[in-house]
Parts: C-alpha cells; structure tokens; sequence
C-alpha cells in the first residue's frame, strides 16, 4: 500500500541519517513529513519516521549545533502530545514490544533525555551558562514523559525508561546546581513503585510454586 511505501522509504532514511549531511533532514520540510508520518498514528509510518528523529538527535556534532537542532526539533512537544495530550497514542494490542510506537516513543525519549543530561554535564563550569540553562528546560519540559513511560503498563516501555532515570538520579545527586528535589522525590517514588510493582509479581509467583 501508499503507506508501506513510503515507511519503507523513510525506513532506508534512517538508516542514512548518521553519514548524511544533518541539514537534508533537519529543515522545515523534511521535519513536517516526519511530524505528518507520525500523525497518521499508523505503525508503518509512525515507527520509521520516530527512529529518524532518534537518529537526528544521536548524530554527532559540536555541542552548540546539537543544542541548536533540538531546539529546533522541539521534540519534547510531540512527545507530549502523543502520550499525554487529549488523544495519547495507543498501540493495538495488550503487550507492547519492541516493533510497538510506544515503545520506539520511550526509546526517543531516553535518547533526548540523555543527550540533553550529557549536554548538560560538558557545560558545567563553562561559560556557556545560557546553553546549559536551554538543556535544563528542555529537561523539565520532558520530565512527565520520561516519567510516564517509566510507569507504564508494559515492562518493555517501563524498562526502556527506568536506566534513564536512574542515571538521571545519579546526575541530581552530583549536580547541586541541577538538583531540584521536587523532581529527586517523583523519579525515586517512580522507581520505588515498579520495584514494589515487580516483587509483587514476584511474591505472587513463589506463592504459585508452594501451592
């Protein structure tokens, strides 16, 4: 069909996006098809076209470009759209692997969320303070969606999100001028309940085993 065809071709594009010169992807049009394959919420267009944006946000160059481009990709506004807006995106379904959109939605998510964090840590102690200001607020913008997946129904989703956390924990807790307690006290409670959530699991399984 129209639909695989042009998944396929943003597939092969993907694949390309880490050797290609970035500005071939990262203009006005290209980004509007990649937002438009991503609204028609249909796997063969929404998968291909979100790992695009996760290729563009991997690519490698100097701190000042990368920060520039997300900024430009402002990705944190359609992530929060799709899984927290009026009309969040669910795939068909009860589990969620790793061919599902949510689960390439949490893997998009945990690569911005640490590529901001690294940007993050290689501004501290410069004299790029605006810079590192611009990575923090791209950070709180992103924090509900960071920590929605990290609840998510699916281990597949949840466990996506959970390293990301933890080495955000680990950032707070070596950054005193990134700390915000507020957020220190929600990614501990997050990670306490999928704990708690997994030794119920795990409490109900060795019960099986007795019976």
């Amino acid at each position: 069909t129209r639909l695989q065809v042009s998944g396929s071709c943003l597939d092969v594009l993907q694949r390309c996006i880490s050797w290609i010169d970035i500005s071939l992807v990262a203009n006005s049009q290209a980004i509007a098809i990649l937002l438009n394959a991503i609204d028609t919420r249909h796997k063969w267009q929404c998968t291909p076209a979100c790992e695009c944006f996760r290729q563009m946000v991997l690519k490698g160059m100097p701190l000042d470009k990368k920060i520039a481009l997300l900024e430009q990709l402002q990705l944190e506004g359609m992530l929060t759209a799709l899984v927290l807006g009026p009309k969040p995106f669910q795939d068909e379904g009860k589990e969620e692997d790793a061919d599902g959109f949510t689960w390439r939605l949490a893997s998009l998510t945990s690569t911005l969320w640490e590529q901001l964090m690294s940007a993050c840590k290689d501004l501290e102690g410069t004299e790029n303070g605006n810079l590192r200001q611009v990575c923090q607020h791209h950070l709180s913008a992103l924090f509900p969606v960071l920590t929605f997946f990290a609840q998510h129904a699916s281990e597949e989703v949840a466990y996506k999100a959970l390293p990301t956390i933890g080495l955000y924990v680990n950032f707070l807790r070596t950054n005193e001028r990134a700390c915000d307690a507020h957020q220190m006290s929600s990614l501990l409670q997050v990670v306490y309940q999928r704990l708690h959530h997994k030794a119920g699991e795990c409490g109900e399984g060795f019960q099986e085993d007795d019976d």
